[in-house]
């Protein structure tokens, strides 16, 4: 998608793709290496400047997604593919799997300090699809807010240095 928001409860927070950059997720093409911005060593996510080829794009050892930035020349936001979902106070996420299952989602994760919430992923692992599908997690009656998980390094600053 060209556009995502943020968050459920924020809807006018929203992030929008980076135009001529990409992010590859998995093991970076030797032909890319001279092309990457910022790597995310700990997820395998290289950013990328320019387009990705058709032959790139049909390579199955990797994933290719768009860049996306919560504001103009903001930080670079890479999709994981994981969704922060969070129910209704006092409701156990665990309880929510089959209507998580009913939009294309399942539980990855469910965080030990808060039950009401679940990592949830797309039963397809694609993660354009996952993104495309948020609006299905958002209209279940128990959820409260739904985040996709971007992954972002701080931004740089201009001007003098302290």
């Amino acid at each position: 998608p060209e556009r995502i928001h943020a968050s459920s409860e924020r809807p006018h927070l929203l992030y929008h793709q980076v135009p001529e950059h990409f992010a590859i997720h998995g093991p970076l093409p030797v032909q890319l290496t001279e092309s990457v911005l910022l790597r995310f060593y700990d997820q395998s996510i290289a950013v990328c400047q320019g387009m990705p080829d058709q032959e790139l794009m049909q390579t199955k050892s990797m994933a290719i997604t768009p860049v996306y930035s919560l504001e103009p020349d903001g930080p670079f936001a890479v999709p994981t593919g994981r969704i922060f979902v969070r129910f209704k106070e006092g409701m156990k996420a665990e309880s929510q799997n089959q209507a998580l299952a009913s939009t294309g989602y399942t539980i990855t994760d469910i965080p030990l300090y808060a039950p009401q919430t679940a990592w949830v992923r797309h039963q397809s692992k694609d993660i354009a699809t996952a993104l495309t599908n948020l609006s299905g997690l958002e209209k279940l009656s128990d959820v409260v807010n739904v985040e996709p998980q971007m992954l972002t390094k701080p931004a740089r600053r201009s001007g003098p240095s302290a």
